[in-house]
Parts: C-alpha cells; structure tokens; sequence
C-alpha cells in the first residue's frame, strides 16, 4: 500500500480534474472547493475526512470507493456511477444526483440529497424467471459448461473426463 497515490491536508488549487486516473488512491482531510470533476475513474479510493463544496461532478466512476466522514454541500452528481461504494458518516447538504446509477449502494445514508432520474439496482434481489431456470436445469449435465467460466452451474454428479496429453516425438538430438 505505500505505492498507492496519498493526498494528505492538501488545498489543491492548481490541478484540473478532468480525464484523470485517481484509481485506489488513498486521500485524507483534503479539501475541494469550486472545482469540476469530468471523467474521474476514482475505483477503489479511500476518501476520509474530505471536504467537498460547490462542486460538480460529472461522468464520474465510484466504484468501491470508501467515503469516511466526508462533506459534501452543493455538490451535483451528473451520471456517475456507483458500484458497491460505502459512505460511513458522510454528510451532505443541497447535493444533487442527476441520472446517476447507484448499483449495491446504500443510498438511505444520502440524507439532504436530491435523487432526480436515478437508478438504483441489487443484485441480490434479482429474480430469475421460471423459464429460464428451466433451461439452465438442461445444462447441468453437460459437463463441459459446468466448468465453463460463465456459467459455473453445478451438476447434480461431477462426471470426471479422462485427459490424454499426447506429446510430439522429437528425434534424438543428443550429441
């Protein structure tokens, strides 16, 4: 974790957040303020402790990301997306998230916050229709696709395939 890229007590002014990779970062009591995030892969990050006003943020990737007893006021959210990210004692206020997707995302911890055109989905509660749990029952003989990497159906017996491995025959070329 030292190579990981560290952002401590930090009122950065000159940088542009636009197109950037800031991927598994680690950043602690920074602050943001009037700045504009386009395009910002931040997967994996660990924000603790920030602060962020008057921003906007816009085509953004929160996926994985830990937010710890973050800020944020006046901050709007234009078609990010958030996969499994965590916030623990965030606060926001007047936040708005304009046509974001918010998959296996808590959002009840986004109080004060403004959900227009958002999604939100769970894997853990999709259904699977009767039909094609039927078709996927068929499969579940053929053993070639239960060690498919797609699939990953169990069979009801595991029937072991025999493997020949044929090796070519080199002519001797000791010397």
């Amino acid at each position: 974790m030292s190579k990981l890229p560290r952002f401590h007590n930090k009122h950065i002014e000159k940088r542009k957040y636009s197109n950037s990779l800031l991927a598994k970062s680690i950043s602690s009591k920074v602050r943001f303020s009037n700045k504009t995030f386009f395009n910002v892969n931040l997967r994996g990050s660990r924000l603790r402790s920030c602060s962020f006003k008057n921003i906007k943020i816009v085509l953004s990737d929160f996926s994985g990301v830990i937010l710890n007893k973050n800020r944020f006021t006046n901050v709007h959210f234009k078609k990010c997306v958030f996969y499994a990210a965590i916030f623990r004692d965030c606060r926001f206020k007047n936040c708005t998230f304009e046509k974001c997707i918010f998959i296996n995302t808590n959002t009840e911890s986004l109080n004060h916050s403004i959900l227009d055109c958002s999604k939100k989905y769970n894997f853990y509660e999709m259904k699977i229709p009767d039909d094609l749990k039927d078709q996927l029952t068929e499969y579940r003989n053929i053993p070639i696709l239960q060690k498919n990497r797609l699939l990953h159906l169990k069979g009801e017996e595991s029937i072991p395939q025999p493997y020949s491995f044929s090796y070519p025959k080199y002519p001797n070329t000791s010397c």
